[in-house]
């Protein structure tokens, strides 16, 4: 594993036209810890595109990098499937407050719809322990707009565990005849 003195090196690669070459610099820069990796992550986001960006979306949720959330957003809201999903499932690995109400306001595509609930109920689930009203806020929102796909059963077991009383939840859901 190298250091923050060695993503200045690697950092270059990202732009490199072997894409091979450039994926395993972003896989090197991500497992690299500190501010130095999240900033040369960042640098790239804007210049790069396919399967490298996707690749860089995804190691700064998994670094959960707040910096990201703003340009994660507004990747989120653009018409590149791949990269829209992958930004949402970013916005949802980050899970704090500031990334958890940039998905919960963003009004997504139909075919993008599934990867936001996923990515709404994955930022619940991170935030149940220390933020529960913001939790269960994106639960209902999945809840309130997700049909009956999976990611909406998701939502209700996460609401069923936050109520304290799951039992009594199932029972009202099935009572007013909502098939979850």
């Amino acid at each position: 594993m190298g250091t923050g003195k060695h993503v200045e090196l690697i950092e270059k690669l990202l732009s490199n036209a072997d894409e091979k070459l450039a994926e395993r610099a972003r896989q090197a820069i991500e497992s690299i810890p500190g501010v130095r990796s999240d900033k040369a992550l960042m640098n790239a986001l804007s210049n790069s595109s396919g399967p490298l960006k996707i690749g860089i979306i995804h190691a700064l949720g998994n670094r959960q990098v707040n910096e990201a959330i703003k340009p994660l957003t507004e990747i989120a809201r653009a018409s590149n499937v791949e990269d829209a999903s992958a930004s949402m499932k970013a916005l949802g690995d980050i899970a704090n407050g500031d990334a958890a109400n940039a998905l919960d306001q963003l009004r997504p595509a139909e075919e993008v719809r599934e990867a936001w609930y996923m990515a709404l109920n994955d930022a619940a689930a991170s935030l149940a322990e220390n933020n529960p009203k913001l939790a269960e806020r994106l639960y209902s929102r999945v809840m309130e707009l997700g049909g009956e796909s999976p990611a909406r059963l998701a939502a209700f077991k996460g609401v069923a565990l936050l109520s304290g009383n799951p039992e009594s939840l199932a029972l009202k859901t099935l009572d007013e005849g909502d098939p979850v």
